[in-house]
């Protein structure tokens, strides 16, 4: 199965499962909100694996320049895992500062 084709099963297999959850099934409709949630899951998972293999290339050796395009895309990944905190709303107390 194409690489794609395999990332939709599971984001829907995924999907069918946050059905069960309270926080979906308050929800208006509870095919987004599942959908939703699985998407920003499967997202975050898959820029938590980017931010892994950037990390790996930072090395004692690494010129600063690539250091700095490094530590750039790996912002860029939390910028995309901070959409899907906003976006799913699953996780929105996470963006709620600390007393």
């Amino acid at each position: 199965m194409p690489d794609a084709k395999r990332e939709i099963t599971q984001m829907l297999q995924l999907a069918e499962i946050l059905k069960k959850i309270a926080f979906v099934q308050q929800q208006a409709s509870t095919e987004e909100a599942s959908f939703t949630l699985s998407h920003a899951i499967t997202d975050i998972v898959e820029s938590c694996e980017k931010i892994v293999t950037l990390r790996l290339r930072l090395t004692a050796d690494t010129p600063p320049a690539e250091v700095e395009d490094i530590l750039g895309a790996i912002g860029e990944e939390i910028r995309h895992i901070l959409y899907h905190v906003r976006d799913s709303r699953f996780y929105q107390y996470l963006l709620t500062p600390a007393p």
